[in-house]
Order: structure tokens, then sequence, then C-alpha cells
């Protein structure tokens, strides 16, 4: 039991740190211009990088934003990392394409495009857990790697011996 909910909750946080911000409307041009400003004047590549990801988790950049932040960023793997994170923060996600024009090999474009498909999934398909289903038997049974106990009135009535039956075939099968 403890092991689903655990499942849950590291997927609502993955879910939750990917789409922090609801956002609709982008950092001001002028802003912006500065942050990109600070960027280019930068010499370090990883000091760079930093500066990008800190503007991209702080605001909400539209897909043309996000690509001249990419084209300051000198490799393709820094250029890679920066997107993912500034997917998030995006306001016009259905334009985000217009950024894989700053990779210079097609597989990082590849990687770039699983990411958001599969991001874009996550959206799409919230996390069900498969909980055990009491199924009529007047004794617990096994669903899942869990216990299923029946009902208190039907359990009153129930076997110890099955019920410690059932708790070793359980602790057998971890």
């Amino acid at each position: 039991m403890k092991k689903i909910y655990l499942v849950i909750l590291a997927a609502l946080g993955l879910h939750i740190s990917i789409f922090t911000q609801n956002c609709t409307t982008p950092i001001s041009n002028s802003l912006f211009q500065q942050r990109l400003n600070q960027i280019n004047a930068t010499f370090d590549a990883t000091s760079r990088y930093n500066q990008a990801r800190n503007l991209a988790q702080a605001n909400c950049l539209n897909s043309w934003q996000v690509k001249q932040v990419a084209l300051a960023l000198n490799s393709d793997f820094d250029k890679l990392e920066f997107c993912k994170i500034a997917y998030a923060n995006t306001t016009d996600k259905d334009n985000f394409y217009e950024v894989y024009d700053v990779f210079a090999f097609f597989s990082t474009v590849f990687r770039l495009h699983d990411f958001l498909t599969q991001a874009r999934q996550q959206i799409l398909q919230p996390v069900t857990p498969n909980l055990p289903i009491y199924t009529g038997s007047n004794t617990a049974i096994i669903q899942n790697n869990m216990i299923v106990y029946p009902p208190f009135h039907i359990r009153k009535s129930m076997d110890i011996l099955a019920l410690h039956s059932a708790i070793c075939q359980f602790l057998m099968q971890l």
C-alpha cells in the first residue's frame, strides 16, 4: 500500500515540478532584452547556462524568447537542457517547434521532440493507481501485491486461519 502511495506522490511531484506556473503572458521585451544581454555578456559557458536556466525558471517566456536565449548558449546539450526547463513556463507551447532551429545536430531535435511528446502526454493522461477491488470473497485475497480484506460485516465471520494463510502467501511473494 505504501509503495502505491509513493509512486503516486512521485508522479504528482514530477508533474508539479514540470508544470509549475500557469503562464499566459511572457515577460516584457525590454526586461527580456536586458536579461539576454546579461547572458550574452557572460564568457563562461556554465555561468551562461545557469543564467539562462534561472531566467526560464523565474519568468514566463514565449517560444521566440526561448529560441533567442538558446541561441546564446554554446553547446547543443546546454540548449537542450535549457529548452526542457523553459518549456514548463512557455506561454505558447503550440509554437515551441520554432525552437528546433537552434540545434546543430538533428539528433538533439529528436531528443527535444521526444521530451515534448512525453510532457504533453503527462498533461493529457492523469495518473490512476491500480487499486485492489473487493471481489465478493469472504476471505482475504491478494491483488496487486496487496492484501484485500472483505467488508467488515463479512470479515466478522472470517476464519483466522484463512487470514493467516493469505498474509503468509503475500509475504512470500515479496
